[in-house]
Order: C-alpha cells, then sequence, then structure tokens
C-alpha cells in the first residue's frame, strides 16, 4: 500500500508533497466508460463520420470565461488508457481516474515529478482559492515502457491502483453547485504539477475541466480533440446470387478498437463485430434478388477520443442459376385402339413447379399441370399402329428450373376391339399477340423531381417523387399466345446541364408496387408477378463508371411467370447527388424494356 500526506499551501498557490513511505504496487486499470456524446455522422463508403463530446451544462465553465480566469493555468491535459488510447470519461469508482495524464505546456527545467490533483470550483471563488486535494503520489517522467502515444518530453503522471478515486474525492469536496446555468454546477477541475527534489511545486500547471453525472464524468473543457476515422465496406466475393455465401468485411482507419454493426438497408445483419486490428467480417449470404443497400456501422470503444463513422456498398444479387430439371414418361391401360388410357409424366426435382405438354410425334395430345413432381393426362385418341410419345416440361419461373423432355416411349395400339370410331378434324387459329410497355412520362412530359436539398448530414443534395400513379402507371401489356413469362428493365443515362453533370448511377427506383387491372389474369397467382427494388448509389462522381442505380445495363424491376394480361406499377424515383454539384437544371432519359 502507499501512504501519503500532503500539505496544502493555497496562499501561495503552491503545493508541497512529503512522502512519509512508499511501496511499489502493479500498476492495474480498469475500463471506464463515456456518457453523453454528440455525434455527426457522414454515411458513406471511406467518408469520415465525427463524435466530439458535449457540455451538457450548455456553458463554458465559469472560471474559464473572460476576466475570471487563473493566469497561472497555463495548458491542458489529455487522459489515456493502459494502451495510450486517449478517453474521454469514465467512471467516478475507477482507481486510477486514468492510466496516463499528460500535460500540453514544457516542465520547468529540472522538473522531473509530476502530480495530479482535483479542485471543487465555487462561484465567486477565484480559480487559484478552489479547494482540492491530490488524486495520484508524485511520479517520475519521462514514464519507461509506456505506450508510444504517451510524451517523452512533457509532464506525465503515471496512475496506480493505490490513487484517490473521483468518488473519494467527491465525497470529501462535493460540488454543491445546483445551478445549470452559471457554468460552475457538476463542474470539477483536474491540475498537473510538476516538482523536483528539494523545490517547490511551480505556480503554473495544466488543466482539464469535467463534469460529473451520477457515477460517470466527462472532460468538458478544454473540448478534446477527436480523431476522425473512415470506414471501408467490401464484399468477397465482388458479385453473388442468390444464397451463394458473402464475407463482408469492414476495415476502420486508423487502428482503433470499437464494434461494426453490418446493416441490409435498415436491417441489422446479426449482433455488432468486434474489431480486430481495426477489421470486423461478417458471413452471410442474401435471398432477395437485386441491389442491396449494405453498410458498416462503425462505434468507437467506450470512452475512446476516436469518431464514429460509417462505410456503404451497393452490393447486387443476380438470380441463383437455374436447377436442372429431368422428366420421365409412362403410359398405362389397355392397348386396343381408342382405348381409356393415361399418360403420367414425372418432373425431378418434385420441387419445380410448372407444366408438361404430352405428345405424339410433333402433334400435341393436351397439358397438365406438374403438381409435386407429377402430371398425367388421360387419353382414348390413339389410332391402331405405332406411336412415339414424349413429355415436354416447361417451368413456371425459368430463372429457378430450367425445362426438359422426356426420352421417347414407344407404344402400339392394337386393333380394336369393335368398330373404330369416325375422326373429323377441328381447326382454330390463336394470333401470335404482342408484349408492349410504357411509360406515365414521356420526352415531352418529363417527371420532374423538383429542387434538390441537403440531407441532414450536408453530405448529398436529394429529391424523390412518386413515379406513376394507381390510374397512370407503369404499365406491361401481354397478348402472346402461350401465357409466355415476362422481365421488365429500366436504364437511365447519366443527367447533364449546361453547368454541368450527375452520374446516372445516383438514381434508384425503389417501392415498386404492382397495379392489378379489374378482372385481369394478372397479378394472377401469388408469386406470379415479382418487382426488384434498384436504390441509388449516395453521391457517385462523375467520373465513376460503374453499373449503380439505374445507370449501365438495363435494371430488372419486374418479373412475372405467367404474363398474359396487362399489370401497372408505381414506385418511387429518388436522385442522391453529390454535395458539390454545381447549380444549374439538369435531365436524364429512362427507358423502360420488357422481354
Amino acid at each position: 500500500m502507499r501512504i501519503l500526506i500532503y500539505t496544502l499551501a493555497n496562499a501561495k498557490n503552491h503545493y508541497e508533497v512529503h512522502r512519509k513511505r512508499t511501496t511499489q504496487m502493479p500498476i492495474k486499470f480498469r475500463p471506464t466508460a463515456v456518457a453523453g456524446l454528440a455525434v455527426a455522422a457522414l454515411a458513406t463508403a471511406g467518408l469520415v463520420a465525427v463524435a466530439a463530446p458535449a457540455n451538457a451544462a450548455g456553458v463554458t465553465p465559469g472560471w474559464q470565461t473572460p476576466g475570471n480566469t487563473d493566469p497561472n493555468e497555463v495548458g491542458s491535459i489529455s487522459l489515456f488508457d493502459a494502451s495510450g488510447n486517449q478517453i474521454l470519461g469514465g467512471s467516478i469508482n475507477d482507481t486510477p481516474i486514468a492510466a496516463y495524464a499528460v500535460g500540453s505546456t514544457a516542465p520547468r527545467a529540472g522538473d522531473t515529478t509530476a502530480t495530479l490533483y482535483a479542485f471543487t470550483p465555487k462561484a465567486g471563488v477565484a480559480p487559484g482559492s478552489f479547494g482540492g486535494d491530490p488524486l495520484s503520489s508524485s511520479t517520475s517522467y519521462p514514464v519507461a515502457g509506456a505506450p508510444a502515444s504517451i510524451s517523452t518530453t512533457l509532464p506525465v503522471v503515471s496512475g496506480t491502483s493505490d490513487d484517490n478515486s473521483l468518488a473519494g474525492y467527491i465525497a470529501g469536496r462535493q460540488n454543491t453547485d445546483t445551478s445549470t446555468t452559471d457554468g460552475y454546477g457538476n463542474l470539477y477541475e483536474l491540475r498537473l504539477r510538476t516538482n523536483k527534489s528539494q523545490a517547490s511545486s511551480p505556480a503554473a500547471y495544466d488543466a482539464v475541466d469535467i463534469e460529473v453525472t451520477g457515477s460517470t464524468w466527462q472532460v468538458v473543457y478544454p473540448a478534446p480533440s477527436v480523431t476522425a476515422t473512415t470506414t471501408l465496406l467490401t464484399a468477397s466475393p465482388a458479385s453473388a446470387s442468390q444464397g451463394d455465401a458473402v464475407t463482408l468485411t469492414a476495415t476502420v482507419s486508423p487502428s482503433v478498437s470499437g464494434t461494426v454493426q453490418f446493416k441490409d438497408g435498415t436491417t441489422a445483419l446479426g449482433a455488432p463485430v468486434a474489431l480486430v486490428g481495426s477489421v470486423a467480417t461478417l458471413p452471410t449470404s442474401f435471398a432477395t434478388v437485386g441491389n442491396h443497400a449494405l453498410s458498416a456501422v462503425f462505434t468507437p470503444a467506450a470512452n475512446a477520443a476516436v469518431g464514429a463513422s460509417t462505410g456503404t456498398l451497393s452490393f447486387n444479387i443476380a438470380h441463383s442459376a437455374a436447377v436442372a430439371t429431368t422428366t420421365g414418361l409412362a403410359i398405362s391401360g389397355p392397348t386396343a385402339a381408342y382405348s381409356a388410357d393415361t399418360l403420367s409424366a414425372t418432373v425431378t426435382p418434385s420441387s419445380a413447379a410448372g407444366s408438361v405438354q404430352f405428345l405424339d410425334g410433333s402433334s400435341v395430345l393436351g397439358s397438365a399441370v406438374v403438381s409435386a413432381g407429377s402430371a398425367t393426362l388421360a387419353y382414348n385418341l390413339f389410332g391402331q399402329g405405332s406411336h412415339s410419345l414424349t413429355a415436354v416440361f416447361t417451368p413456371a419461373d425459368a430463372a429457378s428450373f430450367t425445362g426438359s423432355t422426356s426420352p421417347a416411349v414407344p407404344y402400339t395400339a392394337d386393333a380394336p376391339a369393335g368398330a373404330a370410331p369416325a375422326l373429323s378434324d377441328v381447326k382454330a387459329e390463336v394470333a401470335a399477340g404482342s408484349l408492349s410497355i410504357s411509360s406515365p412520362y414521356t420526352v415531352t412530359n418529363p417527371i420532374d423531381l423538383g429542387q434538390l436539398a441537403l440531407d441532414s448530414t450536408d453530405t448529398y443534395l436529394e429529391a424523390s417523387k412518386p413515379f406513376g400513379t394507381s390510374t397512370d402507371p407503369i404499365q406491361v401489356t401481354d397478348t402472346r399466345a402461350g401465357n409466355l413469362p415476362w422481365t421488365a428493365t429500366v436504364q437511365s443515362t447519366d443527367f447533364s446541364s449546361s453547368t454541368g453533370s450527375i452520374n446516372g448511377e445516383n438514381l434508384g427506383l425503389t417501392a415498386l408496387t404492382p397495379v392489378a387491372t379489374a378482372g385481369n389474369a394478372l397479378p394472377g397467382a401469388a408469386g406470379n408477378v415479382k418487382t426488384f427494388d434498384n436504390a441509388a448509389a449516395l453521391g457517385v462522381s462523375t467520373t465513376d463508371t460503374g453499373s449503380l442505380g439505374l445507370k449501365g445495363s438495363p435494371h430488372t424491376f419486374a418479373t412475372a411467370t405467367n404474363g398474359t394480361g396487362t399489370i401497372g406499377f408505381t414506385g418511387t424515383l429518388s436522385l442522391v447527388a453529390p454535395s458539390n454539384t454545381a447549380a444549374g437544371n439538369y435531365i436524364a432519359h429512362l427507358t423502360f424494356t420488357v422481354g
């Protein structure tokens, strides 16, 4: 243990330390917690989000205002944990209050020790007359073996577990000022003084002002410098399909400690991941097709004097490769011509939905819907002689399953048991039909997004507007024979004006909603019509040549597995441009296609 007796000489603003007995003890440190950080975030890949503490009292400490300052306060104090990370707060019960307290002022020539004190401010009392007590013993500096961030030229107090806690100090010298406006309530001051053997401490000192709230404290004055961070989010592989394994990696610079919360839009992907060597990884997969607005939100460790930051990534998920199917065919029943026979097709895997068309050579006998991998057709028109039968499977979702044809099954119909039936042919024609798409906006009637405005972080210029209405939507009309599937896409050019341009990647079409026509076949069975969001990239520069948002190759926004009929779509068109975009009237061209 360490027993210290300190003699306080307020009249001269000096302190003399008399050490009766000192026993060296191992240094122990406890983690602490910061409270009251006000955060301002810039959310985009590689951009910085900075967190800075705020004086909850809302005022500069009263003794730091003009006319009330102490001329002997010549510098400030920075507080660090055992790893050399600067801290901005902690628990009043911690001993020491900080592993290292570093002054900002060069020490008096010959001084080799430093001591950390706590003082209780009082309105109407000069700072030099505040009452206080030491929190630490006098420790030597420079400190051998200290982390690299601890100065070797400035005065340093090394805290130990034998130091007085701030709670212990407050128990004897509590600040009883309850005002929330005079700049004294709940505030205390830490002071660092240097000394040398057989000499009085100098009048000058370094100081930092802290606020105590409950069982925690935080630095309020001088406003501490917070280290900015950047978070870079990447994905491996760079592109993927539904269900593929994807590893998200967040790299935070400079090297700091804390956690990263990965998100898909506003949905958290698992729990926050602790940084290891400034890197956090998350293995995951995605079930939905289309662009995913991914983000990695870095939160610093408690008390750390570093800022939060967010990295973003627009990641596209493609349809998974279609699963191959096989189709088998069997026939059962009497072999006499014109007898009632049953054609049975088996489709593997059984999860493949669709229909089977039965053929005799090239003649269509009929069709049946597949249920649990099976489709059957009753048929009684096989004429006498040889037949070659096949079953052709057509999937309902060609992106999920392939079509397949059974091996030919030979079948011979014997002479009929009685008189042969009289056969007649009936002809009918089904027109080929057409497939078309239309937009409620044209070159002469463009959609006007209006005036772009800064977002809440002053990072982007943004605007959005509904695209289409329930009575005037994007409309797909399919009159083709065969009830065939279709895919609708959209593609944008860059925006241009007489003053500059905006990358088309910054334009997105989301919140797509089908608008059904009364009495129409579409949208039909659940899952027949699907929509896909294409989110705008966040402030991509004009030099970027990627295909995010609506730029580049056509972007799918809707599909139908059985498309005959008419259906409309409404959505939201959004533009997120860089904040440095020049003023002007900009225009871009959207191209809608269906096939």
